[in-house]
C-alpha cells in the first residue's frame, strides 16, 4: 500500500478500451503501477454541516471532536468515543463512538487515533464502561491484561487495542477480497518489506488466474506469527474463520512453515479448510488460549518464577531478539515433564471433551473409550 501519493495520469488502451497503467507522485518519488482496473475514491473529509453542528455546540474541534482519555469533550455532559480509557460520558444519556473524535494534544497520541484500530473492539470497550456506569453496585469489568494498570483512572494513557483490522469486499467479476492486518499506523508495503524484522511471506495461487485457484497471501512476522492475511478468490470466503488465523503462531497452524517448505501445501484455502483447523475457529478457543497463558504465568515453588517470566527475561537479555537454540532447548526441557505440561494437557483435553459435539474429529480419552468399548472380547484383540 502506498500512502501520500497524488494521482498524475493514466495510460489508456484504445483497442481494448481499458486502463493499463496509472501514475502517481509523492514529494520524493514518481510511481507507475500496471493495473487491470482502477477504482478512484476521494479521501474522507468532515462535511461543512458536521463542522457547523459541532462548533455551534461550543465543542472543541481540531480535525475531530477533541476528547480526553475518558472520551469526554470539553462539555462534561457530552462524550465522543475517540481513543480514551473508557470511551464514555458523564451524561448517562449521551454516548458516541466513531472516527470523528480525536484525542487532546496533551496525550501526544496522534498514532492512536480510533481509525487505526478495530471499531468492534472500541465499541465493546465503550459498552463495558457504560455497563459499569449504569450498574455501579456491581464489580467493575476489567480486562485480564498485563497492561490493565496503565488504563485505570488517573493514568494519562490511552487504551491499548489489540484486535486485527478486517476488510472484505465483493469486486467486479464476482471476485471476493479480504484483508486482515494488525492494528495501528500502517507503513507503506515497500518500506515495511525492506526491514530486517519483516519476516516472511507464504503465498498460493495467482492473482491473474483466480478462476482456477484463489490467491492467498500470508505474512508471518519475525516471531513466525500471522500478521497479515490477504485473500482473493471467486469462491465464497469463510471470513470469520480466516480472521481467527490472525495472531496465531505457525506451529499452532499445524507446522505451517515446515509443511510449506516441504511443498506439501499447494492451496492455502484448502489447507485451512481441513479438519485439523476446526478447533482454531471455535468461539471458545480464545478462552482456552487465555487459560493456558494463565497456567504458564503461575509461579512454581522450585523455580520461584513462572516459565513465562523466564522466557521474557531471556528475551530482555537478547534485546527482544529471538531465543538462541541453546535458550530454546533449555526452556523446552523445563516444560517437558513439568507440572506446566500436565496442566496444559488437562486443559486442552477438557476443552475437547466439553466441545466434542462440535469437534468430533479430535481424539480424546472419552472418544477412544467409546471406540474401544468391548475390545476385550472382540476376535480382533483375542488370540484364542
Amino acid at each position: 500500500m502506498y500512502v501520500d501519493y497524488e494521482f498524475v495520469d493514466w495510460t489508456f488502451d484504445d483497442k481494448n478500451y481499458n486502463i493499463t497503467s496509472i501514475m502517481f507522485e509523492s514529494r520524493t518519488r514518481l510511481l507507475t503501477v500496471n493495473c487491470m482496473a482502477v477504482f478512484m475514491y476521494e479521501k474522507k473529509r468532515i462535511s461543512r454541516k458536521t463542522f457547523q453542528a459541532v462548533t455551534s455546540c461550543n465543542l472543541i474541534f481540531d480535525g475531530g471532536v477533541v476528547v480526553d482519555n475518558n472520551c469526554c469533550t470539553n462539555d462534561p455532559n457530552i462524550y465522543a468515543a475517540v481513543v480514551d480509557n473508557n470511551c464514555c460520558t458523564n451524561d448517562p444519556n449521551i454516548y458516541a463512538a466513531g472516527t470523528l473524535s480525536k484525542y487532546s494534544r496533551r496525550y501526544y497520541a496522534e498514532h492512536m487515533k480510533q481509525c487505526y484500530f478495530n471499531r468492534t473492539e472500541i465499541g465493546n470497550t465503550l459498552g463495558r464502561y457504560i455497563l459499569n456506569k449504569l450498574m455501579r453496585s456491581s464489580s467493575p469489568v476489567e480486562d485480564d491484561d498485563l497492561f490493565s494498570n496503565c488504563n485505570r483512572e488517573g493514568k494519562r494513557l490511552v487504551p491499548r487495542y489489540t484486535q486485527p483490522l478486517s476488510v472484505s469486499a465483493r469486486l467486479p467479476g464476482k471476485i471476493n477480497y479480504m484483508s486482515v492486518k494488525k492494528p495501528g499506523v500502517e507503513s507503506p508495503l515497500h518500506v515495511a518489506m525492506t526491514a530486517d524484522d519483516y519476516g516472511q511471506v507464504l503465498t498460493s495461487g495467482d492473482c491473474k488466474n483466480i478462476d482456477e485457484q484463489g490467491y492467498f497471501r500470508l505474512h508471518l512476522n519475525q516471531y513466525n506469527t500471522v500478521e497479515t492475511i490477504t485473500c482473493l478468490t471467486t469462491k465464497e470466503l469463510e471470513k470469520v474463520n480466516l480472521t481467527h488465523l490472525w495472531g496465531k503462531h505457525e506451529k499452532l497452524l499445524n507446522n505451517l512453515v515446515t509443511r510449506f517448505e516441504m511443498v506439501t501445501i499447494g492451496d492455502l484455502f484448502a489447507f485451512f479448510a481441513e479438519p485439523w483447523s476446526y478447533a482454531l475457529y471455535h468461539d471458545r478457543f480464545d478462552k482456552l488460549s487465555t487459560d493456558i497463558n494463565d497456567i504458564l504465568r503461575l509461579v512454581t515453588e522450585e523455580e520461584g518464577t513462572s516459565i513465562l517470566e523466564d522466557v521474557i527475561s531471556k528475551l530482555e537479555m537478547n534485546r527482544w531478539k529471538r531465543l538462541t537454540p541453546a535458550q530454546f532447548h533449555d526452556q523446552h526441557n523445563k516444560f517437558n515433564g513439568s507440572e506446566y505440561q500436565k496442566k496444559v494437557t488437562e486443559k486442552v483435553l477438557e476443552f475437547l471433551i466439553d466441545n466434542y459435539n462440535y469437534l468430533p474429529m479430535y481424539a480424546n480419552p472419552m472418544a477412544v473409550n467409546v471406540i474401544l468399548a468391548g475390545h476385550e472380547v472382540s476376535p480382533m484383540f483375542n488370540n484364542t
